[in-house]
């Protein structure tokens, strides 16, 4: 992949500043090297030879510099990210939803995700439908729901787990006053993470770097909700508002990916 890569890349991290204001810009090499900023001033960036031409003006009296640059890897599509999430009893139960519009649903991707150590709840979307994978020091638990989801439809998904009971709920339903799937599952001796990072559209399974598995398509109202939840009636928002919350990651908003 690098192969294809130009030699180098950047950008800034404003268009403009205020006078006096400082810009950061963002380097990356395909192979590590020196590198040169210059100042220029754009006059026309117009490359149609039927029009005014490329033209600049040459400003390297005010900057000129040498740097050592690295290859830095960019990753597609955004993310949210709590780095320090909910403080829980790893025994106590809690229940995972959002809403979800599919887009590219192959390979798997992540949509909500917690992690913490060795513990691990990762809610995702697949060729198999609503996904979950959960892992704690014991054990591991891959679920999924095994009835797929269309594109451009706006789902419910929801992962439910009391580690007291061992029982864990999966489900999917269509907002369009479709009938709800739910898988139920035993899982002895599991425990959730506590105080660790919460991410949504992306997962880190458990390593520090790098974030993958981030998702495509639209999503919005990410709640965790202490205790088990089986269901989430009624296919819209009616049957949890009144859920007594953990917290509130994400309202309306979207992450999208090309």
């Amino acid at each position: 992949m690098r192969a294809t890569e130009i030699p180098i890349t950047g950008y800034l991290d404003r268009f403009s500043h205020r006078p006096m204001g400082t810009f950061v810009a963002h380097v990356s090499l395909r192979e590590p090297g020196p590198y040169r900023t210059r100042l220029l001033r754009v006059i026309s960036a117009d490359p149609n030879p039927h029009g005014p031409g490329m033209r600049f003006e040459d400003l390297s009296h005010l900057l000129d510099k040498s740097h050592e640059g690295r290859w830095q890897e960019a990753r597609l599509g955004s993310y949210g990210i709590i780095e320090t999430g909910p403080e829980r009893d790893p025994r106590g139960a809690c229940s995972w939803t959002l809403l979800v519009q599919p887009g590219v649903i192959d390979p798997s991707a992540a949509l909500l995700a917690e992690e913490a150590g060795d513990h691990a709840v990762v809610l995702s979307i697949g060729p198999s439908g609503a996904e979950a994978s959960i892992a704690w020091p014991e054990g591991s638990l891959e679920l999924a729901t095994k009835v797929p989801l269309k594109p451009k439809a706006w789902y419910r998904l929801w992962l439910a787990i009391d580690p007291a009971s061992g029982r864990v709920v999966l489900g999917q339903q269509p907002l369009d006053k479709g009938e709800p799937v739910k898988v139920n599952w035993h899982a002895v001796g599991v425990s959730l993470p506590s105080s660790g990072t919460v991410l949504f559209a992306a997962a880190r399974a458990r390593a520090a770097t790098p974030f993958h598995r981030q998702a495509r398509g639209s999503g919005d109202l990410a709640r965790l909700y202490r205790g088990l939840r089986q269901s989430f009636g009624g296919g819209g928002t009616a049957g949890w508002r009144s859920a007594r919350r953990l917290g509130l990651l994400a309202t309306d908003r979207q992450f999208k990916r090309d």
